[in-house]
């Protein structure tokens, strides 16, 4: 039997299936596979990292993930979000384990305020 692709309405009245899929947004390694077609509205279980390792050279740990490349509501695995009308795309939210960032801000700081003395 033909399986019914998903996002599209078929003769048969069956609704569509938007996907889930998941993005390594610069990690490596096997992206988690799960059912990846829900009805719009129903519960979503967001799944793990799988063997996802953090970008090349850095320190970063897996931080869950999120709807958007860049910003936006972290979701962590085995937590649940309401299907949408299309396809969803889950990215990879990788967070800073070098600290990097704050020693710069820092830094930064430091140097502005010595040079008003």
């Amino acid at each position: 039997m033909e399986q019914p692709h998903p996002g599209h309405v078929h003769g048969d009245g069956e609704r569509p299936r938007p996907l889930v899929t998941y993005s390594a947004k610069g990690g490596s390694g096997t992206l988690p596979v799960g059912s990846n077609a829900h009805l719009a509205g129903a519960q979503v279980t967001v799944l793990g990292q799988g063997s996802l390792e953090p970008p090349a050279g850095t320190k970063d740990t897996f931080g869950g993930w999120t709807m958007t490349p860049n910003v936006g509501t972290a979701y962590a695995p085995g937590q649940t979000f309401t299907m949408l009308a299309q396809n969803v795309n889950l990215y990879a939210l990788w967070k800073s384990g070098g600290g990097t960032e704050s020693f710069a801000i820092i830094s930064a700081t430091r140097s502005f305020f010595e040079d008003l003395k």
